[in-house]
């Protein structure tokens, strides 16, 4: 009885632990967002659920580098901390804000390309 009992326990602080961490993280992102609407003035609604899928369902996990090399082909440089502090609403430079938005919208298109593709079959 104490074994399953513990067991129990196990699983409860175990499920709350992630339970919290997810929460936390869907706080941070929401702040995050909240601060990019008003360091790039995005006030309708439609923008501002473009900009929150894009930027957390769309955008890869190697952003920065991809970021990076599409402004160097520009003849603009920068680090991967600013792309990552543009990112986090942290600074403001419309140039890697709208470059780290392509790059995104680049990979929905692939994967919307990627569902159509697979419905075909």
């Amino acid at each position: 009885m104490i074994k399953l009992f513990s067991f129990y326990l196990i699983i409860y602080i175990y499920l709350y632990v992630i339970s919290f961490n997810t929460a936390h993280k869907i706080i941070q992102i929401m702040t995050n967002l909240n601060k990019l609407y008003a360091l790039y003035d995005v006030r309708s609604q439609k923008e501002r659920d473009t900009l929150s899928d894009l930027l957390t369902n769309h955008l890869p996990k190697e952003y920065t580098s991809l970021v990076i090399q599409k402004l160097k082909r520009q003849g603009i440089y920068t680090d991967s901390q600013s792309v990552r502090n543009i990112k986090g609403g942290i600074s403001k430079n419309i140039l890697v804000f709208n470059a780290i938005v392509e790059i995104a919208n680049e990979y929905k298109t692939v994967s919307n390309r990627l569902k159509d593709n697979l419905r075909k079959e």
